[in-house]
């Protein structure tokens, strides 16, 4: 098993090299090879079936299964130990692709195992060289999915203020891309092209959640139900958004 592990270490290790060096020159999502998959291995390198991280299934794995995989994950260093080794909380780590650090969460107690199942894993990344773009994104997981507006505006009428937030806010991100039957959030940093927002196949992503999937209105009020692809965000204000009713209204009948 060491042995494996030992094995598994030395081809992320080449991985990372190789995509560090052709990150300047490669089109991610058309020639890329999906480099977010490396996240969804076990610590023996097998796939893991999503929604997973690492190894990590939330809502099916405690607090303290997670950290031990952590512990034997090749792609984790610098644990926080202190609050990792407890049986709930809020575990850190850092992960040697990518620049990324991440966070498990579990903070409710499961009643029929009376333990801490893990709630949330986070992943933050860092503008390195090789960090995930949206093009990874897409070659990794597909283009099923639904965009959600970070700001709460999502009409025609209030394009204007969604991208003077963006550029007065910024660097930050404009959408969430959700993956539901995955269980996966992507959140992407919003770069400008003469005042608008571009969805580009190189456009930075800043971060990714994953978790026991949930419906879509239990997370925002409004969505575009389609990813419309890679397009600037003129385009996607352009088209029908699905309003999410509200709990009173749906109470009123």
């Amino acid at each position: 098993m060491k042995r494996m592990r030992h094995l598994y270490a030395s081809m992320i290790a080449a991985v990372f090299l190789f995509s560090s060096v052709i990150a300047p020159v490669r089109m991610a999502g058309t020639q890329g090879t999906a480099r977010l998959d490396y996240l969804f291995t076990t610590p023996d390198g097998e796939q893991c079936q999503k929604p997973c991280l690492f190894g990590i299934r939330p809502g099916s794995m405690t607090f303290r299964q997670a950290a031990q995989l952590l512990r034997q994950h090749p792609l984790i260093f610098d644990m926080n130990e202190s609050v990792c080794s407890r049986t709930s909380g809020v575990c850190t780590f850092r992960v040697r692709l990518y620049g990324a650090s991440g966070t498990v969460i579990a903070m409710e107690q499961s009643v029929e195992r009376q333990d801490f199942l893990v709630d949330d894993i986070y992943l933050a990344f860092d503008h390195t060289a090789d960090a995930p773009i949206l093009g990874d994104v897409i070659a990794a997981l597909g283009d099923s999915m639904t965009v959600m507006p970070h700001y709460d505006c999502c009409s025609s009428a209030d394009l204007a203020t969604a991208k003077d937030k963006i550029l007065r806010f910024g660097p930050t991100y404009s959408a969430i891309l959700y993956f539901r039957q995955l269980g996966i959030e992507i959140t992407d940093y919003a770069q400008t092209k003469n005042n608008t927002f571009f969805f580009e196949p190189e456009t930075r992503i800043s971060g990714m959640r994953v978790f026991k999937p949930y419906p879509v209105c239990s997370r925002t009020g409004k969505y575009w139900d389609r990813w419309y692809g890679f397009t600037s965000l003129d385009y996607y204000y352009s088209k029908p958004i699905t309003e999410c009713q509200t709990a009173s209204a749906n109470a009123g009948g």
